[in-house]
């Protein structure tokens, strides 16, 4: 990427910063704003960027957006209020993604017959996890109860940590499947790299924590500083764990959920970063994702494709959004609500790059393809119904007379950005 490319970058930056309250107020996300000039200025037609899938700069971006990301969203989660306050994330996490993973299977098993046993896992892995900054709207919206947008927040901070063990283990497998490694062996390798990004991740959130609200206390520490100091231990976090040959996007997620238990003082400088530099990032991916993975996708888009993709944003996430919430008392626009606004976004892309860069056959290039469809119908879909969805599911749910569960109040966990992004 040349100086040329960046002017046109910056220049698309600052033209949405400036209309940006304007845009918060029409259905147009950001999201959508920047796949869609990333789509038109990219090789495919205007040529004015040329960001390619295999730029070091992409990948650089790429993984560091979502390390971010995994990191900020984990140390906004305080677990034991969620685990007493919040059962409705909780069913959603525990019974709901799993059974939207296994659903995803199943129906890759019948749409992609060329298409391995653990290759179709790997897709449904992929688009297993949800991403709110697509929604910041609907999780954001006063007039809909906060214990069904808490639901959705929650959900979304932590679904893209649960599943990078899946996706990583998977990954393992289909490569070790290509080769000549035996089974014992890959099994081994995937330990591994689980259980070091674990311990990397617990020790570093834990003792970083410890000294970055001691240095605090004792004011040895600007808080100009602060902000660095945590994005530091997310970026510790990740290459310790890569250089120990462990998974680091396991430990920067993992640190995150244990350095909010000690630094504090940190929890707003960590969420004014993910509100500024991590939606900066954001931004960007999604603006390489037009650019670099949008016009490829759609040239090998075919029928079953675009049922499978139709079918991942709806029922392969509903059914099972909806089993997961048998007994709560919810009324019936609720579970349509809840099923609804689950987008793919941020990790759904990051994931199928890394099934990209670490498969390099036909079925990996096949399996970056279905996914790119589905993340990219979720950016239109998910974002232009998000405010109508939220406007709908107000009026019904507040014309209910009397007491009604949606309605019970719940400990508020912070939105993934403070800001009207979308």
């Amino acid at each position: 990427m040349n100086i040329y490319s960046f002017s046109i970058i910056a220049f698309l930056l600052l033209s949405f910063s400036l209309f940006s309250q304007k845009i918060h107020k029409s259905p147009i996300t950001a999201p959508i704003i920047f796949t869609f000039f990333g789509f038109i200025l990219g090789p495919d037609l205007l040529n004015l960027v040329n960001l390619q899938v295999s730029n070091e700069i992409t990948k650089i971006i790429a993984i560091l957006t979502l390390v971010l990301v995994l990191f900020t969203d984990a140390s906004r989660m305080q677990l034991k209020s969620i685990q007493k306050y919040h059962n409705i994330p909780v069913r959603l996490l525990v019974i709901g993604l799993p059974l939207t993973f296994l659903f995803g299977w199943f129906f890759a098993y019948f749409f992609f017959p060329q298409l391995a046993f653990f290759e179709l896992a790997l897709l449904s892995a992929v688009l297993c996890p949800t991403d709110a900054a697509l929604i910041h709207g609907v999780v954001s919206f006063p007039r809909v109860p906060l214990r069904i947008r808490q639901a959705l927040n929650i959900e979304s901070g932590l679904n893209d940590g649960l599943m990078v063990p899946i996706v990583v283990g998977l990954i393992s497998i289909v490569s070790a499947l290509e080769t000549t490694i035996t089974p014992n062996s890959w099994i081994i390798l995937l330990v591994r790299e689980i259980a070091i990004g674990f311990i990397v991740g617990f020790f570093l959130g834990n003792l970083g924590g410890k000294i970055c609200e001691f240095t605090h206390r004792k004011k040895w520490m600007d808080h100009t500083f602060e902000e660095i100091s945590a994005i530091a231990v997310a970026l510790l976090a990740y290459t310790l764990s890569e250089l120990l040959y462990g998974n680091g996007f396991i430990g920067a997620f993992t640190s995150g959920l244990f350095i909010s238990n000690y630094a504090k003082s940190m929890k707003k400088s960590i969420q004014d970063f993910a509100s500024t530099e991590g939606q900066l990032l954001t931004l960007l991916l999604f603006f390489i994702f037009g650019s670099s993975f949008v016009a490829t996708a759609i040239s090998k888009i075919s029928f079953s494709i675009f049922i499978y993709a139709i079918l991942s944003l709806t029922v392969i996430r509903m059914i099972p959004v909806s089993l997961s919430l048998l007994g709560c008392g919810l009324r019936g626009p609720t579970y349509l609500y809840l099923g609804w606004f689950g987008p793919r976004g941020i990790a759904s892309i990051v994931f199928a790059f890394l099934v990209l860069e670490k498969v390099p056959t036909a079925s990996g290039q096949f399996i970056f393809d279905v996914a790119v469809a589905a993340i990219l119908l979720s950016i239109f879909i998910h974002g232009l119904t998000s405010m109508l969805g939220a406007n709908w599911y107000s009026r019904v749910i507040n014309r209910v007379k009397g007491r009604i569960v949606e309605q019970k109040m719940v400990k508020e966990i912070p939105l993934k950005t403070n800001h009207h992004n979308s």
